[in-house]
């Protein structure tokens, strides 16, 4: 009580009445119950927010992934068997070199449309 009695007297600058004290008396216990309806709901809005992020969509991606943003880069395994393609190697050679299986490098022949030329543009020792 004391603080209402201050708080008016600050604002107004006077001593409140009877009928003013219990109106601000009235307003203050409103408020602390708004308060208190406001905590048990955040309470359950807390206990509520776990199950909601289960079934939160995915956001998409930023960025687009290597093979959207460059389609026609060969990968590392690629380069490697079109430069033993062009040294003159088989499939099988090349398989067993790289710890592959023959049909990964003959489908990385056919998905690139091996041999190329290298990229270096400079034929490899020993071949003219």
């Amino acid at each position: 009580m004391v603080n209402v009695v201050d708080a008016f007297t600050k604002a107004f600058g006077r001593a409140p009445t009877e009928k003013e004290v219990g109106d601000m008396m009235r307003l203050k216990i409103e408020q602390d119950k708004r308060r208190m309806e406001q905590k048990k709901q955040a309470a359950v809005a807390d206990v509520k927010l776990p199950t909601s992020k289960i079934y939160k969509k995915p956001r998409k991606p930023r960025t687009k992934k290597a093979e959207q943003a460059y389609p026609n880069k060969m990968s590392a395994r690629a380069h490697m068997i079109n430069r033993m393609l062009v040294i003159q190697l088989m499939p099988d050679d090349i398989a067993f070199v790289m710890g592959l299986s023959r049909t990964f490098v003959d489908a990385e022949i056919d998905k690139w449309k091996l041999p190329r030329e290298p990229r270096t543009g400079s034929k490899p020792f020993g071949l003219k």
